[in-house]
C-alpha cells in the first residue's frame, strides 16, 4: 500500500542522484573538511569540544600545507596569528595545486 505512494518521478530522482554520486561526493567531502578545519577554533562545524593540543596539531598541519580558507576575526585580523599578507613562499617552495 505504501509503495503505491512512491511515484516514478521520485524513483527517477533517486536514480539520478545515485548515478552521479561518484562525481559530487568527493567534492562535498573536501568542502566539508575545509570548512570544518577553518572553524577549528570554534570546535568545527558541529561545535564539539577540542583540547588545545588537538587545535595546535590542526593549526600546525594547516601551516605546513597552506590553508585555502582563512578565517578572520571581527576586527579584521586573521585567526591563528597569521599576517594580513598571507603565507610567504620562498623561491624553492613550489606552489602545489590543491584539488578535489
Amino acid at each position: 500500500m505504501y509503495l503505491a505512494a512512491i511515484s516514478v518521478d521520485f524513483l527517477a530522482k533517486l536514480l539520478i542522484i545515485a548515478v552521479f554520486m561518484p562525481m559530487w561526493l568527493p567534492i562535498v567531502k573536501e568542502l566539508w573538511a575545509e570548512v570544518n578545519e577553518s572553524l577549528i577554533d570554534e570546535g568545527g562545524v558541529l561545535g564539539k569540544e577540542l583540547d588545545q593540543s588537538e587545535i595546535e596539531r590542526v593549526k600546525s598541519e594547516r601551516r605546513r600545507r597552506g590553508a585555502s580558507l582563512i578565517s578572520e576575526t571581527e576586527d579584521g585580523r586573521r585567526a591563528g596569528g597569521e599576517g594580513r599578507g598571507g603565507r610567504a613562499r620562498s623561491n624553492s617552495q613550489k606552489a602545489r595545486r590543491r584539488g578535489f
